[in-house]
């Protein structure tokens, strides 16, 4: 199979210029303008011509859009989400122990976390974290950003959690802080009052690394992307079939790219997706 490349948008956008964006898009500028302001990452287009991909890029960061180019791959090499048991703060690093390893991630090593708390995802209470943590770590697709158990109909649960992207010359490494699975026992104790523990989490990884980005594009997501209305298809642009989440032109796009991604939830996607957005941000 021929490689395929994805265009990927990157809010927040700039001054959109709607009606010259339309024809890239084959929507209306009611529906342009939507889009500029849906403010987390999406795949807007699809297809083995990555010249083509990156000349739209550029024809639509000319009108005002953000957006990166890039390879299927790199988005099916993303490392599954695998929820730590536990976290401290040392002299080295942010040691991290998973189920089987403990990594240290040192503090001048180029990092990017990504921090999802969708909105309406507040745990249900009365749910016990060892039920919580064996329902994450059975599921097939590591669970993160799945319904929590004990949430009722219309109230998803989700779990806030915070990825970290770390590459190194011989590893790529994922290591994903969640909600009431992760143990929190261990955070230093001077935080402030107003905040989450895993708010205070994320402000204590901004002072500390070196070298880190921190993506807050999901903090209160809203686990619904906008409504679209597709017009006419435009003539020699990339073919968007609406890659919209829970579509099923976006289930068979990542189930081409790998039978892994047929299932994948947003949150978990779209962390993935800011990963890949922010990966020229760090050095």
């Amino acid at each position: 199979m021929n490689a395929r490349y994805l265009l990927i948008s990157d809010p927040p956008h700039g001054d959109v210029d709607a009606a010259a964006a339309a024809s890239h898009f084959g929507l209306a500028a009611a529906e342009v303008r939507m889009k500029a302001n849906y403010g987390l990452p999406e795949i807007w287009f699809a297809g083995e011509d990555e010249a083509k991909l990156r000349d739209t890029s550029a024809a639509l960061g000319a009108v005002g859009f953000n957006s990166v180019v890039v390879a299927g791959s790199d988005l099916v090499e993303i490392p599954g989400q695998s929820p730590a048991v536990s976290f401290e703060f040392t002299d080295a690093g942010l040691s991290v122990e998973g189920d089987d390893s403990r990594r240290v991630m040192v503090y001048d090593a180029p990092t990017i976390g990504v921090f999802c708390r969708p909105r309406g995802g507040a745990l249900d209470a009365k749910a016990p974290a060892k039920s919580i943590t064996s329902h994450f770590l059975s599921s097939g697709r590591m669970g993160i950003g799945l319904p929590s158990p004990g949430s009722g109909p219309g109230e998803p649960g989700i779990l806030a959690f915070l990825d970290f992207y770390v590459r190194s010359d011989t590893a790529f490494l994922r290591i994903s802080i969640v909600q009431e699975v992760t143990s929190f026992s261990l955070l230093p104790a001077s935080q402030s009052p107003g905040l989450s523990p895993m708010q205070n989490l994320v402000v204590e990884c901004e002072n500390r690394f070196e070298n880190v980005h921190v993506d807050r594009r999901l903090e209160d997501m809203t686990l619904r992307g906008p409504t679209r209305v597709v017009t006419e298809a435009v003539a020699a642009q990339p073919t968007r079939t609406g890659f919209s989440y829970a579509t099923e032109a976006l289930a068979g796009l990542l189930g081409s790219l790998s039978p892994d991604l047929t299932d994948i939830s947003q949150p978990d996607l779209s962390s993935r997706l800011a990963y890949l957005t922010n990966r020229s941000r760090i050095s």
